[in-house]
């Protein structure tokens, strides 16, 4: 999945993307799926030739950690540019929320978003600096 930031002052494009999904389907499963590592990702899609760069995940616990779907939401009076991550965590379903640190190109996790109401989400749309819809 992936979701696209725009910075307007710089002409600087860029994606971010997840990897990893570990998706067991009742009719196939391939133990190696386990194996796979989860990453949060940024694409330059004015650098096409280079590949995608990892982001560091700060004050965050990676174990579990399954992300499918993402929104990118800019706060328009701060700049905060903050990324919405659906997280099919292994004890439940989540929305994580982090605020994307351009200068260390890094994500801070500012919160985890858990309900029952969440069940089954695979992508959302951020709509505010603290809400999203799935």
């Amino acid at each position: 999945m992936c979701s696209l930031i725009a910075n307007t002052t710089t002409s600087r494009l860029q994606y971010f993307v997840t990897q990893g999904l570990r998706y067991k389907v009742l009719t196939w499963y391939d133990p190696v799926i386990d194996t796979w590592e989860s990453k949060l990702m940024t694409f330059d899609l004015n650098k096409p030739s280079e590949n995608p760069v990892e982001l560091t995940l700060k004050n965050f616990n990676r174990t579990g950690f399954n992300p499918h779907g993402i929104s990118v939401y800019r706060d328009p009076s701060s700049g905060t540019v903050s990324l919405f991550v659906v997280n099919h965590r292994p004890d439940a379903q989540a929305i994580e929320i982090f605020d994307f640190e351009r200068e260390t190109h890094s994500l801070i996790h500012r919160r985890s978003v858990v309900d029952a109401l969440i069940w089954s989400p695979n992508n959302l749309h951020a709509v505010g600096e603290c809400y999203s819809m799935f």
